[in-house]
């Protein structure tokens, strides 16, 4: 079986392949040339990645997988795809295309994810690579973070591939165009309970909550005043095609999905963490006597920092991966981490 912890660690280490270890679980490449060259392989690591699937899949892209194998007493186990999550401009640009009237109310049909016809030509060259090399590994179960776990689970939701995904923080994908819904059994999600990208998109599969304790009192405070009817309700249908039309729609849209982020960040005024921020700024613009009215900007300027800085700083580290990680091996935790798949 592989635990939650392990597929949540291989969705961390796709993003620094070059890691020896992430926690506990050991990390290391092995090539084709070792395979042919050794007829038994003893291994020293828990996970081994294997770079000559595809010599064109390289970190360095803006999209990035990698094939995973884990041994037991010298025989292949088990093998996982895991596939990066959002990491660059072109990562976010997809965000937005995907997700656009969850995120942004404007209005447009989300697409389905562009990655998906790589991914789908990678995990077919993993087939091939496996049935080559390790004849008695007949699945392959995908993984990923964010980004990374949308496309995983598209993989069985539209592409029809008998595999599992288990996805971390993802953005659900039942809303997507060509979604297969009687797919969902193969589907499972990992969410930190306060993360907000997993709350864009419609959700399909099996889902376990996680208590991450980075800047969870904080994201608590957050779920709590925001408006979800208001956000539900901003979704804009163009009622033509009219070029002005359409403009005004998606700013009516974005604007009132805006606000409703906007109206739960006074929660925040009160934390230790934005006072923080705020003495930093104000010590840092210490000495601006450009400034004619030197009091009254650099209130505003530093309400403004340390605000955008607080929140920034809770929704990031509610939906880390590396949070995610370690919250998995708390107790409070443990029996979802020690969970998995056969």
């Amino acid at each position: 079986m592989i635990t939650f912890i392990e597929y949540a660690t291989l969705s961390a280490h796709v993003y620094k392949p070059w890691l020896p270890h992430i926690g506990s679980i050991k990390f290391q490449e092995l090539s084709t040339k070792n395979i042919i060259a050794k007829s038994s392989i003893k291994p020293t690591v828990d996970w081994y990645s294997l770079p000559d699937v595809d010599p064109y899949m390289k970190p360095q892209k803006s999209f990035y997988m990698q094939l995973y194998i884990k041994f037991d007493q010298g025989r292949a186990v088990d093998a996982v795809i895991a596939i990066r999550g959002t990491n660059n401009i072109p990562n976010g640009i997809v965000d937005v295309k995907s997700f656009s009237s969850d995120v942004l109310g404007d209005g447009n049909r989300d697409l389905l994810v562009v990655y998906l016809n790589k991914a789908m030509t990678y995990y077919n060259q993993c087939k091939k690579y496996l049935s080559t090399y390790f004849p008695k590994i007949n699945q392959i179960s995908v993984t990923g973070h964010s980004l990374g776990g949308a496309v995983a689970q598209l993989l069985p939701l539209h592409a029809a591939y008998a595999s599992y995904a288990v996805c971390f923080n993802s953005p659900g994908c039942g809303h997507l165009p060509g979604v297969k819904k009687d797919h969902a059994g193969w589907v499972i999600n990992v969410n930190a309970e306060y993360d907000f990208v997993s709350k864009v998109g419609l959700t399909l599969g099996k889902l376990y909550v996680v208590d991450v304790p980075n800047e969870e009192l904080e994201a608590k405070k957050l779920f709590d005043s925001f408006d979800k009817k208001r956000f539900e309700e901003s979704e804009q249908e163009l009622a033509d095609r009219n070029p002005l039309t359409m403009v005004n729609k998606r700013a009516e849209g974005y604007g009132n999905r805006l606000y409703g982020y906007i109206e739960s960040l006074d929660k925040l005024n009160n934390t230790s963490e934005l006072q923080k921020q705020y003495l930093k700024c104000q010590n840092l613009s210490k000495g601006d006597s450009w400034l004619l009215n030197k009091n009254y900007l650099l209130q505003s300027g530093c309400d403004l920092y340390s605000l955008s800085h607080e929140y920034t700083t809770i929704i990031e580290s509610q939906h880390s991966i590396n949070n995610m990680v370690a919250a998995l091996q708390l107790p409070k935790n443990i029996n979802i981490g020690n969970n998995g798949v056969i």
